[in-house]
């Protein structure tokens, strides 16, 4: 992950002494891509964890008795995070892979489902809640 993120935030600047501070009051030294590379790793473990245990959830019995219920609040989560990574990231390009695992692990958690047609159920209906979202909630959201 750590050579990923040193592909992903080059070490770009107009001039080295941009973002870098040689040495502050107390004698530490800040690097502004250093930060940011383990500000987006970080975060990125958490959320790691979380989709973990979002998918070890839908195993479970209470899950598969209200697979409705819990495929409502798995969306509602993912669009609360969602605006938290992006504020946490403070860039598309590097809260967007997060988002995708999280779409991911939401498509994913039908499998939990009771049955073959629970399964197909929730997942048509995973599909058209998709496709309003996509179409007319999308277009407020992104305002």
């Amino acid at each position: 992950m750590w050579l990923g993120l040193k592909i992903l935030i080059p070490e770009k600047a107009s001039s080295a002494t941009d973002f870098v501070v040689p040495e502050s009051y107390d004698a530490n030294v800040w690097e502004f891509f250093t930060w940011k590379r383990s500000n987006v790793l970080f975060i990125s473990i958490f959320w790691i964890f979380y989709n973990l245990v979002v998918v070890q959830f839908s195993f479970s019995d209470t899950f598969s008795v209200n697979i409705w219920y819990m495929i409502g609040l798995i969306k509602v989560l993912g669009v609360i995070f969602g605006f938290i990574l992006e504020i946490l990231l403070e860039e598309a390009l590097l809260s967007s892979p997060m988002e995708i695992l999280g779409g991911l692990t939401q498509g994913l958690v039908t499998f939990g489902a009771d049955d073959f047609v629970d399964f197909l159920n929730a997942y048509f209906i995973e599909l058209g809640i998709m496709m309003f979202e996509r179409t007319y909630v999308g277009d407020f959201v992104n305002i």
